[in-house]
């Protein structure tokens, strides 16, 4: 099936800004239809007793909570016979089946739907329903666990550990621990030796046990016996996995393994039988073989939950899916919430690229090596476990810092304060268009190649519940199993993100989390390749990516991955709905957090995020977009004042709060996976509420938006009215990864690696930044003239890692390395015990080979040459004239070399606007700062022309002079060493370096001011000049 993705509203006018999104974003023709099992109609009607007679509400029961199904059959269903606390279960029930739309077994239904052009009520057609039902995950366990008595023993192959990898001569890798439905990952490792890594490569593509046994008496001459403990001892260990494992993508483990059994076995028969009984959606026998099959294999029998993971579908009428007239709110809501959107933030991926970059740079290192928690930088919090303290959570991890002010604060503050109100009263945020336009645009984060929007449609308005997604699968996954025709439709968006980002690879990341989870994450393959974490993947080897195969670099603040065999870089992707940020495996949470950079994968407006810690928020609306519903925190001091009053008076203090909050009508409690729906007009219903939330701390409210839409209609065959709730689907019609990456670097033929006593010594000299220039021109200038006969060159920067420090590298002639070290020791202690330096760390220089290949040496002469000329500036810097400040003397030598080196006016004009372009958007530049920027640049204007003219002249010391000219040579030398097309580059670092050598702190906040005076000052240059002619 290949579906053509169109936007499908003949009305969309191209008038407006918000075409601009419409034209990018194309609706794809299907959608996801979840609801409820029950009418909404049927939540206020039903008594206890037809509840409990009701065949249907038992059965989804019996299989949502087997133990309290179990307490209910031993009192025959009889209400009178429940206590009070048991009522209040059996409503929570009735009241999940009546109003929450969310997967839950059979309490609530999913459904294929279309856009269409009409307006006809979606009618649910009983005779169509269907149950799928699959053995739950545990099965699957007790099933591999039974796999080697039940299988031809030449069936059974075994493969090298996809994780593995070698480092301190060790060969490292990921062992999954399985115990009757808990998994565990640890790090384990077995010497690197000559055979373990001969099997290694033997076992690449699997082999048999009988195999191994064979090549490894080759290998080592030994006996049969030794070789078979020794292969039994790998495969225990993990290094060796069996080649027939779980998987979560692809046909399900279960019918995979009923092929793998052997025919001759009871337990082949046995699961043919049940295997029927699933295909028939006949609950209770499934039910029952399940349990003997656990009981006879030593499982226990479980009461908590259901052995069986049930999904329910069901039909509706032809022709009544979905007008396409609500597309346009639908992208006025995304384009909204784009401006509103604060930049996603992941922590652990902030910290990670920062330790990258500062201990491998530009470098690739195989991913495996850099996560390791020894020998690497590890992702996240890596640390061992303090048994202690586990399950404890203290403050400092609890609470955020908090979101910093910004524009969309300030917009959302000053709409709430005008005072709008619904016609109920409701306090309300009306989001006009042109204060949202008024925003400065997120230019540098692009919307996702697929996202999905989950909606509901209240009277004529669409309420927006949450939106973005790294891919528009994140939602849909969990159905492709149950559902050819959304399979289909996951698979041809997939393949158009394929298609519209042709430099990268979208690769399915495989990884078992747990029993109960992985059945939701179980999916069909829908993307092309499979990266594989843990678990099986079921494509053909060729579309397997392995850990042991990808590279990482740190390019542009991002984080690259790269595979080796297929030359192309990998962009992770999860399609599963799986909170991954709860999974403990540092790398599965490291490929989860890759797939978010470069986009705003959330697109929902959480105004409890921006304000956080508030009683009440009001309802946000855009045009006829609800984007955040009216929220109230019910505290718990509230809670036990209408608690403590006697039932009468319960009812009537609830009402004074409800009256006082301006309380909807009907309103949701949202606390952990507990959504339970209240109508406060109804005695019964308050009563419910309270019984609820007793013993509880403060409970979040939400107003709940009924489904009487004048926009759409979900019936069954009797007319009654269903709760909804919607998915569709966007594609982003643009490319969102262009590439630019070049590859696996060449190996280059130079020495990188210098440690402590060898030619080059590196110094860390820890101090406050005001100190600096004293510690240069007073102390280091004269200790490096007094060795000068031993030092051939040398060279600084300032840096912060993060606290301030000078980073000191100097060449040695011959002489003896620790002599100077003990030279320089003497020094530096002096300065020490005068508080003017912190501490000093001798340490390894590791040169940027990526950043400067074979010209490094040349680039180190501009260093040591750049040095110089700043030690000389330094020096002389308080005999100068008053208007020789750091500024001025940054702007001279910057004017100096780019005279020397005869760059034309139009090529400095382009370097320094990508040079402050860039870091514009670091600081996220809005319209005031470029207002500021224009005032700092006319603050230089005149001094800058003369400066172009006379600077060395008028600002420099003859010493000085000297060293800037011996500065612009080095620079000229490596200009011609290098290709033409690397010039902006080379001269964009040695500017960065130049500047961070004069100035003392806040460098990349003073570059962009430096980078964009200059960028004017070479742009009116060329406009007097164009002038002239």
């Amino acid at each position: 099936m290949n579906v053509e993705i169109v936007v499908m509203n003949a009305r969309i006018v191209k008038t407006n800004e918000t075409f601009m999104y419409m034209e990018q974003l194309k609706f794809y023709p299907k959608l996801i239809l979840r609801s409820p099992s029950r009418s909404i109609e049927e939540y206020a009607s039903a008594s206890l007793d037809q509840l409990l007679a009701d065949r249907d509400f038992k059965q989804a029961l019996k299989h949502a909570n087997p133990m309290f199904f179990g307490l209910l059959s031993k009192k025959a269903f009889n209400a009178e016979k429940l206590n009070d606390q048991e009522i209040s279960t059996l409503k929570k029930y009735l009241n999940r089946m009546c109003f929450r739309p969310t997967p839950f077994g059979l309490f609530s239904s999913f459904s294929v739907v279309d856009w269409n052009g009409e307006n006809l009520p979606a009618v649910f057609l009983r005779e169509q329903q269907r149950v799928h039902v699959l053995p739950d995950q545990i099965i699957n366990h007790l099933l591999n666990s039974l796999l080697k008595e039940n299988t031809d023993p030449s069936a059974l192959h075994y493969r090298s550990n996809v994780s593995c990898y070698i480092i301190h001569q060790e060969i490292r890798y990921l062992q999954t621990c399985i115990v009757k439905g808990t998994i565990e990952y640890q790090l384990q490792s077995v010497p690197a030796n000559f055979v373990n890594r001969k099997i290694l490569k033997f076992c690449d593509k699997g082999r048999s046990l009988a195999e191994i046994i064979r090549f490894l008496m080759e290998q080592v001459s030994c006996d049969s016996e030794e070789a078979q403990h020794y292969c039994e001892f790998l495969i225990e260990n993990g290094m060796l996995v069996s080649a027939f494992f779980f998987n979560v993508t692809g046909t399900p483990y279960w019918s995979r393994f009923i092929d793998k059994v052997s025919e001759d076995t009871p337990l082949r028969s046995v699961l043919l039988d049940l295997d029927e009984k699933l295909k028939l959606s006949d609950l209770d026998k499934a039910g029952e073989t399940v349990k003997k099959l656990m009981a006879v294999n030593g499982y226990p029998e479980s009461e908590e939950k259901s052995l069986l993971y049930v999904n329910f579908e069901r039909k509706i009428t032809p022709g009544g899916g979905l007008s396409s007239f609500i597309q346009p709110l639908i992208l006025d809501a995304i384009d909204c919430c784009k401006r509103l959107s604060l930049p996603a933030v992941a922590p652990d991926m902030t910290q990670f690229i920062r330790l990258f970059k500062d201990r491998y740079d530009l470098q690739q290192i195989p991913l495996l090596q850099v996560l390791d928690p020894e020998a690497g930088i590890g992702y996240g919090n890596t640390n061992y476990e303090v048994l202690l303290l586990k399950d404890l959570t203290f403050k400092d991890q609890a609470e955020s810092p908090g979101n910093k002010w910004s524009d969309v604060h300030v917009l959302l503050l000053k709409l709430w304060n005008e005072g709008r109100v619904t016609k109920g009263g409701l306090p309300l945020i009306m989001i006009d268009k042109e204060a949202l336009y008024a925003l400065p645009a997120s230019e540098n984060v692009s919307l996702p190649p697929s996202s999905s929007v989950i909606f509901r449609l209240t009277g004529e308005n669409v309420f927006i519940e949450s939106a973005g997604g790294a891919t528009a699968m994140q939602l849909a996954g969990r159905f492709t199993l149950f559902s050819e025709e959304l399979l289909n439709a996951m698979r041809d968006i997939a393949r158009a993100e394929e298609r519209l980002n042709p430099e990268v690879v979208f690769a399915e990341i495989i990884h078992l989390t747990g029993a109960h989870t992985d059945n939701i994450n179980l999916r069909e393959n829908i993307y092309e390749f499979d990266l594989i974490v843990s678990g099986q993947s079921v494509l053909r080897p060729e579309k397997q990516i392995f850990l042991n195969d990808l590279l990482v670099s740190v390019r542009n603040n991002k984080v690259v991955l790269y595979s080796r065999r297929l030359d192309k870089v990998i962009v992770p992707r999860l399609s599963s709905a799986y909170n991954y940020r709860l999974n403990d495996l540092p790398v599965f949470r490291f490929l989860c957090d890759v797939q978010n950079q470069g986009i705003q994968p959330n697109l929902s407006l959480d105004l409890s995020a921006l304000f956080p810690g508030l009683d009440f928020y009001p309802r946000v609306m855009y045009k006829n977009s609800i984007l955040y519903p009216a929220t109230w925190r019910l505290k718990e001091s509230v809670i036990r004042k209408i608690l403590s009053a006697s039932p009468d008076d319960q009812i009537r203090l609830f009402n004074e709060f409800a009256d006082e909050a301006i309380l909807t009508e009907y309103f949701s409690i949202n606390q952990s996976d507990r959504y339970l729906v209240f109508n406060r007009k109804s005695e019964n219903d308050i009563r419910f509420f309270l019984k609820t939330v007793a013993n509880k701390e403060d409970v979040i409210l939400k107003e709940f938006f009924t489904p009487d839409s004048a926009l759409f209609s979900l019936r069954d065959e009797q007319s009654k009215l269903y709760g909804h709730q919607l998915i569709c689907f966007l594609v982003n019609d643009k490319n969102v990864y262009n590439g630019g990456f070049v590859g696996h670097a060449p190996a280059i033929k130079k020495q990188r690696l210098f440690l402590p006593g060898s030619e080059w010594l590196y110094i860390k000299i820890y101090c406050k930044p005001i100190a600096a220039n004293h510690l240069l021109s007073h102390v280091l200038m004269p200790l490096i003239s007094k060795k000068q006969h031993a030092i051939s060159k040398w060279f600084f920067i300032r840096y912060s890692d993060p606290h301030p420090h000078i980073r000191l590298r100097l060449k040695l002639f011959n002489e003896e390395p620790a002599g100077i070290i003990g030279f320089i020791s003497n020094r530096l202690e002096k300065e020490i015990h005068s508080g003017i330096i912190v501490s000093y760390v001798v340490d390894a220089y590791q040169r940027e080979l990526e950043r400067y290949g074979a010209a490094i040496e040349l680039v180190e002469d501009v260093f040591h040459e750049g040095s110089l000329l700043v030690a000389s500036l330094l020096r002389g810097l308080h005999d100068f004239e008053q208007t020789a400040t750091e500024y001025s003397v940054t702007f001279v030598s910057l004017l100096s070399l780019f005279k020397s080196v005869n760059s034309d006016l139009s090529f400095n004009i382009d370097l320094f606007e990508d040079y402050y372009s860039g870091l514009f958007a670091e600081f996220r530049g809005n319209k005031l700062l470029k207002i500021q920027l224009d005032q700092k640049y006319r603050m230089f204007k005149r001094d800058l022309e003369r400066w172009e003219r006379s600077g060395e002249k008028e600002i420099y010391s003859f010493s000085a002079r000297k060293h800037q000219r011996s500065f612009n040579k080095a620079v000229r030398l490596l200009l011609q060493a290098i290709p033409q097309k690397g010039y902006k580059k080379y001269l964009s670092d040695m500017v960065h370096m130049q500047i961070n050598r004069i100035l003392t702190d806040e460098h990349r906040k003073q570059e962009l001011v430096i980078s964009y005076c200059l960028f004017k000052h070479y742009t009116s240059m060329y406009k007097r000049q164009y002038q002239e002619v």
